[in-house]
């Protein structure tokens, strides 16, 4: 693509962050900003994200956060080579960029190894809804190359047995969710629902699962919007750097 194909864009007010990203081809939301802020991670331990598109999460994670090591898996050659360029344009050095098919991860990585596995996948499953006319949209929107089922393969793999396993995923696909993570005996951590507005039901859920049972964390309700096109406080703080998990 010739640069006037792509555009420079921020996240946060004070662009810290600047995101390369094609002008018809696939475009960050809402929803990875808000996976960034659900995730978790320590200084000392090493995620993977399945599905890294423009890299964006893994850099929003990076300024929130502090983590050993980062790989993103990315199954499009344009957007595997976004996303490396986009870290160097962030000046982040400890992630590395895998250009694959994520069932194929066993070929390079050794298993168990993860500290955090998280995703923003395909959200609909294929011949559902209609096919997005640009494919590296269709792609990263519709179960074309990968399914809900393979992220919890690769994280059934590649987890450590006290790893967390966290996703975005709209609410019509809460009971595939539910049936995935017991066909491969996961326990819920956490979740949280994501309302556009207060008396709606819910768009959006994110979800932390573990091999290690506990009680469950649910996080009260988070809302978008007070009013149309006016984000809540807590949407606005997020979305100028007010937050962090230390």
């Amino acid at each position: 693509m010739n640069e006037d194909q792509f555009t420079l864009d921020s996240i946060w007010n004070d662009e810290k962050i600047k995101i390369r990203q094609p002008v018809r081809g696939y475009r960050f939301a809402l929803d990875a900003v808000l996976l960034a802020h659900f995730l978790k991670i320590s200084k000392e331990e090493e995620g993977l994200e399945i599905g890294s598109g423009s890299g964006v999460i893994t850099i929003l994670l990076s300024r929130l956060q502090t983590f050993k090591k980062i790989v993103a898996v990315e199954i499009q050659p344009s957007l595997a080579t976004l996303s490396a360029e986009n870290f160097r344009l962030n000046s982040i050095s400890n992630v590395q960029v895998l250009e694959m098919d994520v069932r194929d991860l066993k070929t390079v990585l050794p298993d168990p190894h993860f500290d955090l596995i998280f995703s923003n996948p395909p959200y609909r499953k294929a011949g559902t809804g209609k096919l997005n006319p640009s494919g590296q949209k269709a792609i990263a929107r519709h179960e074309v190359k990968m399914k809900l089922e393979d992220i919890f393969v690769c994280a059934k793999s590649f987890l450590k047995p006290n790893g967390r396993f966290s996703l975005i995923l709209p609410d019509f696909r809460e009971t595939d969710f539910l049936h995935l993570a017991e066909r491969y005996h996961f326990h819920s951590l956490e979740k949280r629902y994501v309302h556009s507005f207060k008396e709606e039901k819910p768009a959006f859920f994110l979800a932390s699962l573990s091999f290690v049972q506990a009680k469950l964390i649910q996080h009260p309700p988070l809302v978008i919007y007070d009013s149309p096109g006016v984000y809540t406080s807590e949407l606005q703080r997020m979305l100028k750097d007010e937050f962090s998990h230390g």
